[in-house]
């Protein structure tokens, strides 16, 4: 069937991917299978998707496949993934056959294309792995050392969180409010040359960490990256963090019902952007929020860590003592 460009546009919107302004057959997008494997989260879009038919190919990482594929890269259902093609006019809906009357093959019209359900793959990760990886960071006093001054993570914060080290990066395991684990991140504080500074192992899935169920503070500080949310945490802040500029989904702002919530982005055109979105989208959930600029006057991507780094070395009180305001309570129990 023929796909137009408003539904093409519209279902990926519905999936929180912007795709750039333009006429042709295909249109440039930022990467969402493997934003990781580009630099800054692939800020400079390598992904095409096709206004034809909704298909995509990124062309740093190589992804590929269709619409139905990227409704469940974002973590929809088979059976939400197709809903959300026929809302859009991507395909149409199989009517299902009497079954006193079942029409023959030789009768029906032009068959649909087939969607191939691709499963998620497992992540290639054991609970086994993920404790050796945290004793080893555990047992690599330097490493430590260099998480409490650059990154100002404490030993308490990387035992409840279980960080992790392999292969010289950090790991980063991150699980829903019940305990699931949902993916695993390896980060590279000190990344040299053009490798990415967050690699995801494949299988995980983009989420909020920590969940925000497991943080008792009524004030939720919201940014930009799990290694300021760590940060923060290690500081007393209540933070969680948004997992890069393209990975908000608009159904989380329900999992802020009855917090008040200070959305602390990136000081780029970027991460302000993903600060607006993220503040609508609470709006329409009837969540208290508001945007907290680090800096107005920037635009280089400084962040929270950074000036976490600035204000805790120069004993500034005004940036600490508004930031304390979102004391957590780290000597709760998960929940898992």
């Amino acid at each position: 069937m023929s796909v137009d460009t408003p539904g093409v546009r519209a279902f990926y919107a519905a999936l929180g991917v912007s795709l750039r302004a333009g006429h042709g057959t295909n249109v440039a997008a930022r990467c969402f299978v493997d934003p990781e494997a580009h630099r800054r989260d692939d800020r400079n879009p390598s992904m095409s998707v096709s206004l034809h038919n909704g298909v995509f190919r990124c062309h740093g990482c190589g992804a590929a496949g269709g619409a139905y594929d990227a409704a469940r890269h974002h973590g929809l259902s088979p059976r939400a993934a197709i809903d959300l093609m026929v809302t859009h006019g991507l395909v149409e809906r199989r009517p299902t056959p009497s079954r006193r009357t079942r029409t023959p093959p030789s009768a029906q019209t032009r068959p649909l294309p087939r969607v191939v359900n691709r499963p998620r793959p497992r992540l290639d990760v054991s609970d086994t792995d993920l404790l050796d990886y945290h004793a080893a960071l555990l047992a690599a006093p330097a490493t430590l050392s260099a998480l409490r001054r650059q990154q100002l993570w404490t030993d308490a914060v990387i035992r409840r969180y279980r960080l992790g080290l392999h292969r010289g990066r950090v790991v980063i395991p991150v699980t829903d409010a019940v305990g699931r684990l949902l993916s695993v991140l390896r980060y590279d504080a000190n990344r040299v040359g053009r490798a990415p500074k967050m690699l995801a192992v494949a299988g995980s899935v983009r989420a909020l960490f920590p969940a925000p169920a497991s943080l008792t503070a009524r004030r939720l500080l919201l940014v930009e990256g799990e290694p300021d949310a760590l940060a923060a945490l290690s500081l007393g802040i209540a933070a969680v963090a948004i997992p890069g500029v393209d990975a908000w989904r608009g159904e989380w702002a329900s999992l802020f019902a009855g917090r008040v919530v200070t959305i602390c982005p990136d000081c780029d055109r970027q991460g302000r952007a993903l600060a607006v979105r993220v503040r609508s989208d609470l709006d329409r959930a009837a969540v208290a929020a508001e945007v907290f600029d680090l800096d107005t006057g920037r635009d280089d991507g400084y962040d929270l860590t950074d000036a976490l780094r600035v204000a805790h070395q120069a004993h500034d009180m005004t940036t600490l003592s508004r930031l304390r305001l979102f004391r957590c309570d780290l000597a709760a129990p998960l929940p898992y």
